[in-house]
């Protein structure tokens, strides 16, 4: 992935600014994606969460823009400066990831060249890497699975499978929201992947801070998740959820 932003990315960004971030306070919903830029002048962010039971997952990016020395990113786990003061950089240069426990999170900055990805998540592997496959049905409600642990880092030498079907014998939509996931040699997916089986199409996925969706459909599906003993990072975030569609139908 690379660490600039493209101009729909940018586009995306101001008009996310315009809409929510002005407010500087921000109530994460729980697995929706949010991303924040600075608007090139010194603001302070406030994220609250709406599950107590879940946890940030904040990915700091660096833009294009060159990096200004006189700028600050500061990071707090509570409210702005009472907060407990997790991270401080003048000038950063490359991807960060953590991950924060408390109800509020902080941002204090004034560093133009930066936008950050903020999930609020939680653990819903449904017991599928305990030794079982898991089967689940989709609805027209839109359901998750993650790796176990999420959105820390996952376990080294795990097998997990999920089996996901339609009660109604509808077409499923199945999004991945978030990957970070060990890459192999020449970035292939030798070391850890997803597998995703429907129908006679078969998918591996690995790569590590992507962002970006990446859907699938068909009427039933079989993911599989396997890690080595090494290397472990945050994991993935899976929609699903049944479309109005008869497998007929297509």
């Amino acid at each position: 992935m690379e660490n600039g932003m493209s101009s729909f990315q940018l586009i995306f960004v101001l008009l996310h600014i315009l809409k929510e971030i002005c407010a500087n306070n921000v109530q994460l919903q729980l697995f929706e994606p949010t991303i924040i830029a600075n608007p090139f002048h010194e603001v302070k962010y406030v994220l609250q969460k709406t599950d107590d039971n879940a946890a940030f997952l904040i990915e700091t990016i660096p833009g294009k823009e060159p990096c200004k020395r006189s700028g600050h990113f500061r990071f707090y786990e509570g409210s702005g400066n009472n907060g407990i003061l997790r991270f401080e950089h003048g000038c950063m240069a490359e991807v960060k990831t953590w991950v924060a426990d408390s109800n509020t999170v902080s941002m204090d900055v004034n560093k133009p060249a930066f936008y950050v990805w903020t999930l609020l998540a939680k653990d819903q592997s449904q017991g599928a890497c305990l030794g079982d496959p898991v089967n689940l049905l989709a609805e027209r409600r839109e359901k998750f699975i993650t790796t176990a642990t999420f959105p820390r880092q996952y376990p080294a030498q795990v097998n997990c499978t999920w089996r996901i079907t339609s009660p109604n014998h509808r077409n499923i939509v199945l999004t991945v929201y978030y990957l970070d996931v060990e890459v192999g040699p020449e970035w292939n997916c030798a070391f850890d992947y997803i597998r995703i089986q429907s129908d006679n199409n078969e998918d591996y996925l690995c790569g590590e801070n992507i962002w970006e969706k990446e859907t699938f459909y068909g009427d039933h599906f079989h993911v599989d998740f396997i890690s080595d003993k090494s290397g472990v990072r945050n994991g993935f975030l899976i929609g699903f959820r049944e479309l109005n569609i008869i497998h007929d139908d297509l």
